[in-house]
């Protein structure tokens, strides 16, 4: 992808949105290299503001149907959500130490950092385990993982509520608002206000003119999973989303899909086995071409 292009097509303000990670304990480097990838473009791109929609981790360990809550499991599932929002700012924690060190504090570059709070961060309230006390190291607590993502620079948003950048909503469900109407529809519909979320995985973007004239754009932007956590029999899509040009409720959407971020950015097996497998296709079209000049 060129950046470049992309970035001069926006005059306006710009933000790279995050769809469900879902990250698991125990994932290896070849899943884990997502994160890289999307820190490195993240640098790359430069977007105003970073938008992370939720369902950071999977907390397989603390949902509702666990019986027997095992203490130990539930922090890793904690340290996992915490290392992925770290691993998240790498690429622009590292760059910005070298500026600073190199007395270039000019190019230091400072993104605004969102969180939203998905269904599967808040099965960590929900559990009574981690009220608080004695719990594991003394760090048990309700709050504990808004207090790991405020630590590390990122505004946190209550699951069911919407963060409104320049009259665009996002959420991480699609019904967030009130239990009369949800706050999607009823921007859409009164305030001809465009919106963003995801929850159920799968992609699309819908854009229209309003009768003012506005432009509306409406989107669900899937996940990233990798591939092997993707089900796309049921029409689960993965992939990043660069917003261009926000301003007035308005913008302009650019996706890649999962693998197209990894081919770019990626740094491990499955990014090497993208970039082997493109490279052996230009090849087989080079001999083709050939065998008819």
């Amino acid at each position: 992808m060129n950046a470049n292009k992309l970035i001069q097509i926006a005059p306006g303000k710009t933000a790279l949105v995050i769809p469900d990670l879902h990250v698991k304990n125990g994932e290896t480097g070849r899943t884990l290299d997502r994160l890289t990838a999307v820190a490195k473009m993240i640098l790359d791109l430069k977007p105003d503001y970073v938008i992370v929609m939720g369902d950071v981790g999977e907390f397989a360990n603390v949902a509702d149907w666990i019986k027997q809550f095992d203490g130990a499991k539930a922090w890793q599932d904690a340290m996992a959500f915490r290392q992925a929002l770290k691993m998240l700012q790498s690429a622009v924690r590292a760059a910005n130490q070298r500026h600073t060190r190199a007395g270039h504090k000019e190019r230091v570059y400072e993104p605004t950092w969102i969180l939203l709070e998905g269904n599967h961060e808040e099965r960590w309230r929900r559990r009574a385990e981690t009220r608080g006390g004695e719990g594991q190291r003394g760090k048990w607590g309700h709050d504990l993982l808004q207090v790991f993502a405020e630590e590390l620079d990122f505004v946190w948003v209550p699951l069911g509520r919407y963060f409104w950048l320049d009259k665009i909503g996002f959420a991480h469900y699609q019904k967030s608002g009130t239990k009369r109407q949800p706050a999607a529809l009823s921007s859409m519909k009164n305030r001809h206000r465009s919106f963003f979320c995801v929850h159920e995985h799968i992609y699309g973007i819908m854009m229209d003119w309003c009768p003012d004239g506005d432009r509306l754009v409406v989107g669900k932007l899937g996940c990233m999973k990798p591939p092997e956590d993707t089900d796309v029999t049921v029409g689960e899509w993965s992939g990043i989303t660069f917003l261009a040009d926000i301003q007035d409720g308005q913008c302009m959407p650019h996706s890649w899909t999962y693998d197209q971020v990894l081919e770019t950015y990626g740094e491990a097996d499955y990014a090497k086995e993208l970039r082997t497998a493109r490279a052996a296709a230009a090849r087989d079209r080079q001999t083709v071409n050939l065998a008819f000049t």
